[in-house]
């Protein structure tokens, strides 16, 4: 499929957390600077939900800056 960024975002209603998997270093590198957190081993855990629709336009931001 020749994709630059590939991640899972779970969302755990209960715990009001996200958690973001990955196995990619760019992905993880771009996670942990648009959301301010940091994996372990392929996860990462957020504090506070957050939708995909809230995600989608602080990427954009960020590929925005770089471009």
């Amino acid at each position: 499929m020749n994709l630059d960024f590939i991640f899972m975002s779970i969302v755990d209603l209960e715990e009001e957390k996200n958690y973001f998997i990955t196995d990619d270093e760019n992905t993880k590198d771009l996670i942990k600077k648009i959301l301010n957190v940091n994996f372990d081993g392929n996860i990462a855990e957020r504090e506070g939900l957050i939708m995909r629709k809230q995600i989608s336009p602080l990427l954009k931001e960020e590929f925005e800056k770089n471009e």
